[in-house]
């Protein structure tokens, strides 16, 4: 994905995973949660 696009495109981002919501709110939010990037990034470091 390009994360990039997406912080400009949207106002609101929702990230699944397994199935399940896991966040939801301002792309600068989701993408700095703990959840998230340990799901999608490969970890918080």
């Amino acid at each position: 994905h390009d994360l990039g696009a997406l912080t400009r495109l949207v106002t609101t981002l929702h990230v699944m995973d397994r199935g399940r919501l896991i966040a939801s709110g301002a792309p600068a939010e989701v993408l700095t949660n703990k959840q998230v990037r340990e799901a999608y990034l490969g970890g918080t470091s």
